[in-house]
């Protein structure tokens, strides 16, 4: 890819991400205080869980949605051989799905329950929960795989198109259900319309606009994908867990069901902002992949644009807290001195985060991913640490607890990415 075509591709990337990322994040901060206030703080929770689950597609890709980006765009491949890769990887990935769904509903029937102390399984919400948390990970570690090929083909403005699919038809089905009968079942089902109309999105972009055929790998290529994958695998098992680690304290830990919901609106604020640049950044993954050089010349505007941006989200953040956390919540009856000081200090780290966006996809497509796979397992290690430390000898709240450990390993990861960058 030329240097013209590469900055029109970021371009284009970045037009798609900021319009999918401001229709997705208005419509669902128009919805969400009105489903809050008819079912509640607490029935939001069970809401919530199932979108929880979603942060565990990393977990189970093992690293074929990095590995297939990164092999079909290594110099001098035949198109042969990218076919293979493509056969491969989608093989593994649907045997993936046939286990989770397989295994997942084995445990419900067998009575284990998966969804932690807050939700037992006498809950009249537990089985619904379970089942769709189980369906809608599954379709989303096929939506992986369909978003990596995409981008394996510089296609990522689809990527945003099918992701702002799923957000648009979820905030539809929230209205529907708002507007109608009301039901908190509905409101748990609804993420799985969401994913499907997703993957009939992708699964039609990638037939019109990608040609390649069906090749059974041979030994070489089944040996390529393992290799890769065992390393990306580490990135991809270690950023869901650091993803999911909050959400996991709290449903298997805590003690308040209805801090999953408030933090899960807190997450939405912080998320929407480090969703744009996540997004944004992605095409330097295959970019640097195919022209390192370039890519790092302009590094340093990249990361001087989105500091600018991080102050600036995190004072605009800052003195609008009282006013969103009263529209968010509206009459719910919630601590607000507490969730104003927790989201202050998430909005904090997930500015310091913006940084990292770029400086991960960057060090991956040079092929230092082992590097960041490094800093992920020092990220969890300390979460794990600090939250011993806070949680159960200082006897802070967990809500405090989650959002001070966010914050500073927010600083070490970013850091350490970008002292690696620097030399």
């Amino acid at each position: 890819m030329s240097e013209i075509s590469a900055k029109k591709y970021i371009t284009t990337n970045a037009k798609s991400t900021i319009f999918r990322v401001g229709v997705s994040t208005i419509s669902t901060f128009i919805i969400i205080p009105f489903i809050i206030k008819n079912i509640g703080i607490t029935n939001y929770s069970y809401v919530s869980i199932t979108s929880f689950f979603v942060t565990f597609a990393g977990l189970f890709d093992i690293g074929l949605s990095k590995s297939l980006v990164y092999l079909i765009n290594s110099n001098n491949e035949k198109e042969e051989k990218k076919n293979q890769y493509i056969t491969g990887v989608s093989i593994i990935n649907l045997v993936i799905i046939a286990l989770i769904i397989l295994l997942g509903f084995a445990a419900i029937f067998a009575g284990v329950n998966i969804l932690g102390k807050n939700i037992a399984q006498d809950n009249p919400y537990f089985t619904i929960v379970a089942a769709s948390s189980i369906i809608i990970l599954a379709f989303s570690i096929y939506n992986m795989y369909q978003s990596a090929l995409l981008e394996s083909f510089f296609m990522l403005e689809h990527n945003n198109y099918g992701m702002m699919i799923k957000i648009m038809s979820l905030n539809i089905m929230y209205f529907i259900n708002l507007i109608t009968i009301n039901s908190t079942d509905i409101y748990i089902i609804s993420p799985i319309v969401s994913v499907i109309a997703t993957t009939l999105y992708y699964h039609y972009i990638s037939y019109k606009n990608i040609s390649y055929k069906i090749v059974f790998p041979d030994v070489s290529v089944w040996k390529s994908i393992a290799i890769h994958c065992f390393e990306f695998c580490k990135i991809g098992i270690l950023t869901s867990v650091n993803s999911a680690l909050p959400n996991l304290s709290l449903i298997y830990i805590g003690n308040n069901i209805t801090y999953v919901g408030i933090l899960n609106v807190i997450s939405k604020i912080a998320f929407s902002i480090i969703n744009l640049f996540s997004t944004i950044s992605r095409p330097l993954y295959a970019l640097s992949r195919s022209k390192p050089q370039t890519i790092k010349k302009k590094m340093p505007l990249i990361l001087s644009i989105y500091s600018i941006i991080g102050i600036l989200f995190v004072l605009t953040i800052f003195l609008l807290r009282k006013h969103l956390i009263a529209y968010l919540f509206r009459d719910t009856v919630i601590n607000t001195g507490l969730i104003e000081t927790v989201l202050t200090i998430y909005i904090a780290g997930y500015a310091i985060q913006l940084l990292s966006q770029p400086l991960s996809q960057y060090l991956m497509g040079a092929g230092m991913y082992k590097n960041v796979a490094k800093y992920l397992f020092i990220n969890t290690t300390a979460f794990v640490i600090c939250f011993t430390l806070l949680y159960y000898f200082i006897k802070t709240d967990i809500l405090v607890t989650l959002s001070i450990i966010s914050f500073c390993i927010s600083i070490i990861y970013t850091t350490l990415l970008y002292l690696k960058y620097k030399k």
